[in-house]
C-alpha cells in the first residue's frame, strides 16, 4: 500500500489557490462574491479581469488583500459596485498582475454587501431610468390635490431645469446618482416629471442667438460648464410656485415650505454550456 507523506497531502487551501489561478468563466455561474472570497482566502496575488459593458475591468489583490479596482472612469468601491451589476460577464484571473494605486480599504464582506444592495436597487430603477444622460423635465400642469413632496426631494426638484442631465443634477446638489434617481422615480410616480433624451434638449439662448438660429439650437456639443450659467429658472418656477401655493398657509414660520425651499436653494452648492471541469471547480469552491 502506498502512503503519502503528511506534507504531500493537498490541503483545501492549496486546492482553492490552484482553482482560482486557472479559473475563468461567467459571473452567472461563479458569483462575484464567491470569487472575491476565494481571492482573499486563497491569499493570491494578481487581478480578476471582468469583461463589462464599459470594457475590461480589474480587481487587484496582494496576498489575499483586495487593494484596487477599476473599470472605465470608475475606481475603488464605485468600480466594485459596477461589477456587481454585471450578471453574466466573462472573467479570468491573471496571476501576478499588479497595480500601483490603492483605492480599496474595506473588507471583502462590506464591499460585497454594499455591491449586492446597490445592484438590486439599480435593477429596479433601470427599466425606467436606463442611464444618467437623460434630462428630467417638470410636467406643466400636474394634479395638485395628490402631490406630496418630502423635504429630501425639494433640492432635486429645484435643480430640474430641463437642461441638466441626471448626472449633472447629482453633481449640482451633491448627491449620489442612485439617490437622485430614487427621487426622480417618486416625482415621476406623482406625475410631476418625466425624462427626455439629451438630443431633444434645446439650449437657452440670448435674443441675438435666437434671431440667428431661429431658436432651434440644441444642447449637444455644449459643455456642462457652459450650461451652468445658462440655466432657465422659469423652466420649473411656475410648477414650484403652484406647488407652494397649493399647500396650507396656516403653518408656523419654521414649517413654511417656501421658506424651507429658499433655505435649501441657498444651501445647494453650485454647480453557454459549461464543461465538467468547471463544475468540479465550482464544487471545490463551495466546499461540497
Amino acid at each position: 500500500m502506498f502512503f503519502l507523506e503528511h506534507n504531500q497531502i493537498p490541503n483545501r487551501h492549496a486546492i482553492k489557490r490552484r482553482a482560482i489561478l486557472i479559473l475563468e468563466g461567467t459571473l452567472c455561474k461563479f458569483p462575484l462574491r464567491e470569487l472575491l472570497d476565494l481571492m482573499v482566502f486563497s491569499s493570491v496575488t494578481g487581478a480578476l479581469e471582468i469583461q463589462t459593458r464599459q470594457g475590461p475591468g480589474y480587481i487587484y489583490s496582494h496576498m489575499g488583500q483586495l487593494y484596487h479596482a477599476s473599470v472605465g472612469n470608475l475606481s475603488g468601491q464605485e468600480a466594485i459596485w459596477a461589477f456587481f451589476e454585471e450578471e453574466d460577464a466573462r472573467f479570468r484571473f491573471i496571476a501576478g498582475q499588479t497595480a500601483s494605486a490603492q483605492t480599496l480599504f474595506s473588507d471583502v464582506q462590506t464591499l460585497a454587501d454594499e455591491g449586492e444592495m446597490r445592484a438590486r436597487a439599480w435593477a429596479a430603477i433601470r427599466p425606467r431610468i436606463p442611464h444618467l444622460n437623460l434630462v428630467p423635465v417638470l410636467n406643466p400642469g400636474p394634479n395638485m390635490s395628490h402631490i406630496q413632496i418630502s423635504e429630501e426631494d425639494w433640492p432635486v426638484m429645484a435643480a430640474i431645469d430641463g437642461q441638466r442631465t441626471i448626472k449633472e443634477i447629482a453633481e449640482y446638489v451633491v448627491l449620489e446618482p442612485l439617490d437622485v434617481c430614487r427621487v426622480l422615480i417618486r416625482l415621476m410616480d406623482q406625475g410631476l416629471a418625466h425624462t427626455i433624451p439629451l438630443d431633444q434638449v434645446h439650449v437657452e439662448q440670448s435674443p441675438d442667438e435666437k434671431q440667428r438660429t431661429g431658436g432651434l439650437l440644441k444642447r449637444p456639443g455644449v459643455s456642462a460648464t457652459q450650461q451652468a450659467g445658462k440655466q432657465s429658472p422659469a423652466t420649473g418656477g411656475g410648477l414650484l410656485s403652484r406647488l407652494l401655493a397649493s399647500l396650507p398657509e396656516d403653518r408656523s414660520p419654521e414649517q413654511q415650505p417656501a421658506q424651507r425651499y429658499d433655505e435649501l436653494a441657498r444651501q445647494t452648492p453650485a454647480p453557454t454550456a459549461q464543461s465538467s471541469e468547471e463544475d468540479e471547480i465550482l464544487r471545490i469552491l463551495r466546499g461540497s
